[in-house]
C-alpha cells in the first residue's frame, strides 16, 4: 500500500468529497499530482516551513536605472 501524505487545500475543489480552502487533505501523491501546486500544497511532515529564497530579477541587473544617464554612442563607433 502506498503512503498517504498531507496536503493543505489552497483552493476549494471536489475530490472524493468537497474540500474547502485551508483544510488538510490526506492523499496518495500519484493520485493528486495534477492538483499540486495550484490546488494542493504539500505539508512538511516536520511542521516547519521551507525557507523561501528571494527571486532574482535578471532584468533589473542588466538594465541601467536611467537610460538617459548613460552616454550615447555614435553610429560610427559601432
Amino acid at each position: 500500500m502506498t503512503e498517504l501524505r498531507d496536503y493543505r487545500v489552497a483552493r476549494e475543489h471536489e475530490g472524493d468529497r468537497f474540500y474547502k480552502e485551508g483544510e488538510i487533505r490526506k492523499a496518495v501523491p500519484s493520485d493528486v499530482a495534477h492538483l499540486v501546486p495550484r490546488v494542493l500544497v504539500p505539508v512538511d511532515p516536520s511542521g516547519a516551513k521551507a525557507e523561501q529564497s528571494a527571486l532574482n530579477n535578471k532584468a533589473e541587473r542588466a538594465a541601467p536605472a536611467n537610460k538617459a544617464a548613460r552616454p550615447r554612442r555614435s553610429k560610427a563607433s559601432k
